[in-house]
């Protein structure tokens, strides 16, 4: 049961809703004087039934362990909403047109209420592209299933495509100009705090060099989406496809196309399964779908690719790093027991791309 003091806040930005649903959406009205809370690491997420049939969703940000009383008057976190509802609406922006004759969706962003630090927009009826990957018939090999997953992510790349066109500001410049190699010794650095010496061996040493083999490949700089995995691929009820939890940074579009691959082949059940959970052949189909998804009968050049899939793995070993660090204390025996269980695969990883 909420404390009086969260119900006198939700009954607040209840109103302010009531009055703003019309505005947003002409003869159209809440039907709750409450909202149903769903409560997420980072956020609050309000939900009020609409009398059109759909649902409109207020998100308050937070930090994780806060209350909602708490979060609504953080306001070091309004920059964070801000944020959101800038990248949402030029999501919306970009594919208001219907890009790709209709097969591609976005969240709609409605209003902010600065005094709460929320967030309003429309629901979408999707789920996570990640949720048909960990089926347990992609685990078994059903060819339905895959053959629907890797649709699915065909037709993601094709929006990750309009996403960086719409966006506009496209620029190409040699691989050497950039400042990919700073990013790639910092990485390394950040790693070695972490690793013991026996895990990162000359790895190092050996993918500066494939740096610098690469480093007269042009490379098409875009506006990024920055974060562009499973987890973050909308899939709607109608197969329609859109994307959540963008950065909105400027950046080489192979660093989104190559952090989908890297994800896929860095899920939890492949490191528990020391990479058995998907097939060698079933990998192959989902790098074929995203070439084919992106570059459709452009040209793409799978030696940057492949390049950039390997930083893609190993920002996800560093991120896994951190985290297993935060939770030691939390779960110490389950920490210990995983660690040199994900840090060979990991490993495993890294010298099979640089192979």
């Amino acid at each position: 049961m909420l404390k009086q003091e969260a119900t006198h806040i939700l009954r607040e930005i209840s109103a302010q809703v009531g009055d703003s649903t019309p505005k947003w959406m002409p003869d159209t009205f809440i039907q709750s004087s409450l909202p149903k809370v769903v409560t997420r690491p980072w956020s609050f997420m309000l939900r009020y039934p609409l009398s059109s049939g759909s649902a409109l969703l207020v998100k308050v940000a937070r930090h994780e362990e806060m209350s909602i009383e708490q979060a609504v008057s953080e306001k070091a976190l309004l920059e964070r909403t801000e944020r959101e509802f800038e990248m949402l609406s030029k999501i919306a922006q970009v594919f208001q047109s219907e890009n790709g004759e209709g097969e591609f969706c976005f969240v709609q962003p409605l209003g902010i209420f600065p005094h709460w630090n929320a967030l309003a927009m429309e629901e979408l009826d999707a789920q996570m592209l990640k949720e048909y990957l960990l089926k347990w018939q992609i685990g078994l090999g059903f060819r339905k299933d895959w053959d629907n997953f890797t649709s699915l992510l065909e037709k993601a790349l094709r929006w990750l495509r309009a996403y960086h066109l719409g966006m506009g500001n496209l620029q190409r410049m040699p691989l050497s100009e950039t400042k990919v190699d700073e990013h790639i010794e910092t990485l390394l650095q950040n790693l070695r705090s972490y690793l013991p010496k026996a895990y990162l061996g000359d790895f190092g040493a050996r993918l500066m060099l494939r740096y610098k083999e690469l480093g007269k490949h042009n490379i098409t700089f875009s506006m990024l989406h920055g974060d562009f995995h499973c987890g973050n691929i909308l899939v709607a009820a109608d197969g329609r496809v859109g994307a959540l939890d963008a950065d909105l940074r400027r950046g080489h579009i192979y660093e989104d196309i190559a952090k989908v691959l890297a994800d896929i082949k860095t899920r939890g059940i492949e490191m528990l399964t020391q990479g058995l959970f998907f097939s060698e052949k079933e990998l192959a189909r989902t790098y074929q779908a995203v070439i084919k998804g992106y570059f459709a009968d452009e040209e793409c050049d799978e030696a940057l690719l492949h390049f950039f899939i390997l930083v893609a793995i190993l920002e996800k070993w560093l991120n896994d790093e951190k985290n297993l660090k935060e939770n030691a204390k939390k779960y110490p025996f389950l920490q210990k027991m995983l660690t040199g269980w994900r840090r060979r695969y990991f490993s495993r990883l890294v010298l099979r791309a640089l192979a």
